[in-house]
């Protein structure tokens, strides 16, 4: 047998092709890890690397070692400079597609971008979103210099000031509130998942906060699928539609699901995280059969081979519904069951617990029709789930998520090919979609309990290591919070559910610096300070999340005098570095005490 190293627990490859958790000590190691949770403390469960596996990946994959980008990085094309790259952000999307970026080889102003039709991830497709990019890279209401606010808040009236001052204002006013109020006192604030993203969380700690968050009300989005793969699997998981290998639907250790559930997610038209949509219709070419959970007639929908047309909100009742047919019927991996899972007994109860017609009765999709899934997704090998933000944002969105994904568990279709695979940090490189990459190193274990919601959602400690918006939101308004940092988040106008409620309490806080491309609602609203960032097509970074690792390779001059997000934190953070003092109080931050404290040693 073939072993690949787990974080905390061991993989075995077994002679079924099959990819399944085992403990490090044999069968009965997950009763102990059980049993070692049952042991702890409230307030320390889910506060490890090893419980926050999302942040870490779940394990090492073998690397693709014959596989060369087949294309040179830059070369010129018609009198044009032609360079090879990812993007992500700004602005950008979950994907981090490949493309190639047109630019004047004398100015290195952006001429045009197209797909990259070698890349293995997004094979020259590409979204408007790419195709206007230049719409962006040169719109007349763009940030290019730093600017400091001159009217009251929310006048938008702003003055053009150089980055020595803007950096050094930054770090005047935050040193003084951290060292006032204390490090936690200061909360920044951010978007989803990008490469811009993981500084945010770093740019705390440099602070001495834990309190890093975006504005999501709840965090609806993909937490309660976050926290329950992570408790339940140890890891992320993904439908595997080969995009775990460079050669793609050519490589011979992957195959073709046979069927393939799309819950709750349009991915044709909107793709979920790191997802792209055609892959679906790519797999139904060769064969893989499609089951269509969506109360619309969606295209996909139309050409499923199922179509589960539910009662919005019923998700869980009809998952549960389909659990009961694939368990009376006996379609369930006995093998996959007995060896890998435990709690089925009681799934089994909970499922006989509704009949087919009450399930019918919830969610108006006819039990026939139920029936007819089961059956199909439970006798398909392998099969997996492509699901969406639908699951999520209901009231019993871990429910619905735990459900659905013991339809995966129980016909053994965890961690094969054209299942659901476990996702990994690409090639070592942690770039977390929550929190800061380090989280762990940079701050002290006091400080990580400092963090709003901490004590309060212990559940929320495995799926994102960050604060918790609604409480922060109400901190913010009794006054607790002092200075914010804004970074890749137009929170007010695109994120938060109750706009109102943040316009008024990011009125409070002494001082706000925000980042971005534009002049956003949130910006003009609350900022004194903003910093203008560049395109993904003018700056050098990373894409690396979920499976794969690609570059961003700066393609054109910067407009104005941009700079990256990354260089705009590390430029801010050198003069926290070089002061000694505030480094002192940021071991044990404690505010104006510990400075006093300090002062009277001396």
């Amino acid at each position: 047998m073939e072993e690949f190293k787990m974080d905390g627990a061991q993989a075995v490859r077994r002679e079924d092709s099959k990819w399944a958790f085992s403990g490090s000590d044999g069968p009965d190691a997950a009763d102990r890890r059980e049993e070692s949770v049952l042991e702890k403390e409230r307030d320390d469960i889910g506060t490890t690397k090893e419980e926050n596996q999302f942040n870490f990946g779940a394990g090492e994959r073998p690397e693709m070692q014959d596989w060369k980008h087949p294309g040179e990085w830059q070369y010129m094309e018609d009198g044009m400079l032609v360079t090879r790259t990812s993007v992500w952000s700004a602005p950008g999307c979950h994907e981090g597609c490949g493309v190639l970026v047109y630019s004047d080889p004398e100015t290195g102003r952006f001429i045009k971008c197209e797909g990259d039709p070698d890349d293995p991830y997004n094979r020259g497709a590409l979204c408007p979103r790419c195709l206007a990019f230049k719409q962006v890279e040169f719109h007349p209401d763009r940030i290019l210099y730093p600017m400091k606010r001159i009217g009251e808040r929310g006048e938008n009236k702003w003055e053009r000031i150089s980055w020595d001052e803007a950096l050094e204002t930054c770090y005047k006013e935050f040193r003084r509130i951290a060292m006032t109020y204390g490090g936690d006192s200061i909360h920044c604030l951010r978007g989803t998942a990008r490469d811009n993203q993981w500084q945010v969380g770093r740019m705390a700690n440099t602070f001495g906060s834990p309190n890093e968050y975006g504005f999501l009300s709840g965090t609806a989005c993909y937490l309660p699928r976050l926290s329950l793969m992570i408790m339940t699997y140890g890891g992320m998981l993904i439908a595997d539609f080969s995009q775990f290998s460079a050669l793609r639907y050519d490589d011979p250790d992957w195959v073709c699901p046979e069927c393939t559930i799309v819950w709750g997610c349009n991915p044709t038209i909107s793709n979920p995280d790191f997802f792209m949509g055609h892959w679906v219709t790519d797999a139904m070419k060769l064969g893989c059969k499609l089951i269509s959970v969506e109360p619309r007639v969606t295209w996909l929908a139309a050409h499923a081979d199922i179509h589960l047309q539910l009662r919005p909100g019923t998700d869980t009742a009809l998952a549960l519904g389909m659990i009961k047919v694939i368990i009376d019927e006996d379609l369930y991996d006995h093998d996959f069951v007995e060896r890998w899972t435990y709690g089925f007994d009681e799934l089994a109860a909970r499922a006989r617990e509704l009949s087919l017609d009450e399930v019918e009765n919830m969610t108006w999709v006819p039990k026939q029709k139920i029936i007819d899934a089961a059956r199909l997704f439970a006798t398909s090998h392998p099969a997996n789930v492509v699901w969406g933000l639908a699951v999520d944002m209901q009231s019993q969105g871990t429910p619905c998520a735990q459900a659905i994904a013991a339809l995966w568990t129980i016909t053994g279709n965890l961690d094969v090919p054209g299942g659901m695979c476990y996702t990994a940090a690409p090639m070592g490189v942690d770039q977390p979609s929550a929190g800061a990459w380090g989280i762990y190193d940079l701050i002290d274990e006091e400080t990580q309990k400092k963090r709003v919601g901490w004590k309060e959602y212990p559940m929320y400690r495995y799926g994102l290591t960050q604060a918790m918006p609604d409480m922060c939101l109400e901190v913010c308004e009794e006054g607790g919070v002092k200075g914010v940092w804004i970074q890749t988040s137009n929170g007010i106008a695109c994120m938060s559910c109750e706009t109102e409620r943040w316009y008024k309490a990011m009125k409070k806080p002494e001082f706000v610096a925000a980042c971005d491309i534009f002049m956003t609602p949130m910006i003009q609203s609350s900022a004194d300070i903003v910093l203008p960032v560049q395109t993904w097509a003018e700056k050098h970074s990373v894409r690396a999340h979920y499976y794969f690792l690609s570059a961003i390779t700066g393609g054109c001059a910067a407009e104005g005098e941009a700079l990256s997000d990354c260089e705009i934190n590390r430029r801010l953070a050198q003069y926290f570095d070089h002061d000694d003092e505030f480094n002192g109080c940021h071991q044990s931050p404690r505010g104006q005490a510990a400075h006093l404290a300090m002062g009277n040693r001396g």
